[in-house]
């Protein structure tokens, strides 16, 4: 009697499939787990992250057989089409198990559930919200999709519930983006050289990895499984980490990065003010030096990138209130907690206007 695949071997035809780039190791049945953008409990495939990994062709079936995936995200690939239920031999589950799917650039319409017929050159464009509604399983999950004209510019959502990583989260930036964070619904993941970390408030949320922003292999299990980074590093440490959070993040998937400056680095110094280009030459140029090798790396960087640039920082409360702009801003304060405020509101977003962009922020 044949027996069915292992969602190993599910996932090694579908990537084989789609015309993913190398092979899946499929030698036993947990063997795919260390694969890029998989992750698995046990033996089953609980999550796969495959945005921007160059897949094209029609959307391969044997995704819809792993019954415990909750996590799909096929965003910004050459993917079209119906699901090809053909060729698998059985019924799908129809993702019974999703909470998240992302096809942002990607159109996926269910052949026995969709009944519009997708149209155009990959990425095809449908009428996703008949898909949406067709697909009563998906109730929960983001289905969204964009035209190929769009696909330069359109950043995903990191939604609500999404994992981040924070890189400074002890400091003062870095613990308001988590404490505001967990209002919000993120998930968090740190790096620390302490255990349990200063400051962190104690949740089931926060996954703290012990080490140091300087150790590639420490940062790449911190990276590894989330969805956005945050990186607010001070001191002399940044020019030397960064490169190396950017190479994690791109080879993790990770989405969205967000490091957090000064007033003063790059093209903001010829803009400020006198005062505050006398504190930057007397008292703060070599860590704006820094940051600005630090602004160079993540320029660099695949992923997409915002830089924000905070006149002199306060511990003032939350007001909500500032101007976030990327020139015509020569100095001011702002508070940690304001910073937080539009990092999270504001660049982990799908708008343009944040992408590949530099922001000074002032009260």
């Amino acid at each position: 009697m044949q027996t069915s695949p292992s969602d190993c071997q599910r996932v090694a035809l579908s990537w084989e499939s789609m015309k993913g780039q190398g092979s899946v190791d499929i030698s036993n049945s947990t063997s795919c787990c260390s694969f890029q953008g998989v992750t698995c409990n046990g033996t089953e495939v609980t999550k796969i992250s495959w945005s921007q990994k160059g897949l094209y062709g029609q959307i391969d079936a044997n995704l819809a057989f792993l019954e415990s995936l909750t996590y799909l995200d096929l965003s910004y690939n050459c993917l079209h089409g119906v699901w090809n239920t053909n060729s698998s031999g059985a019924d799908p589950t129809n993702f019974d198990s999703l909470v998240y799917c992302n096809v942002v650039g990607t159109t996926v319409c269910e052949e026995r559930h969709c009944s519009m017929e997708c149209v155009n050159e990959v990425p095809a464009v449908c009428n996703v919200g008949k898909c949406v509604n067709g697909m009563g399983s998906l109730n929960t999950a983001v289905l969204t999709t964009t035209t190929q004209s769009a696909m330069a510019t359109f950043i995903p959502d990191i939604t609500v519930g999404a994992n981040l990583v924070v890189f400074g989260a002890t400091g003062g930036t870095g613990l308001q983006v988590v404490k505001q964070g967990l209002e919000k619904g993120y998930s968090f993941k740190i790096l620390s050289r302490s255990v349990p970390p200063k400051g962190i408030p104690e949740s089931d949320k926060i996954t703290v990895i012990q080490g140091d922003a300087l150790d590639q292999q420490a940062i790449n299990e911190t990276v590894k499984d989330t969805d956005a980074c945050v990186v607010s590093l001070g001191g002399s440490v940044c020019p030397t980490a960064q490169p190396l959070i950017s190479k994690a993040a791109e080879e993790f998937g990770v989405k969205k990065m967000t490091v957090v400056t000064s007033l003063g680095c790059g093209e903001s110094y010829d803009e400020s003010n006198i005062a505050t280009k006398a504190v930057v030459m007397l008292f703060i140029r070599k860590p704006i030096l820094e940051k600005n090798v630090q602004e160079d790396e993540i320029k660099k960087s695949k992923v997409d990138w915002t830089i924000v640039r905070p006149g002199r920082l306060t511990n003032g409360e939350l007001t909500k209130v500032y101007r976030a702009q990327t020139s015509g801003l020569g100095g001011g304060s702002i508070s940690r907690a304001d910073v937080a405020h539009f990092i999270l509101e504001k660049t982990l977003t799908n708008d343009p206007e944040y992408s590949k962009k530099a922001f000074t922020i002032v009260q």
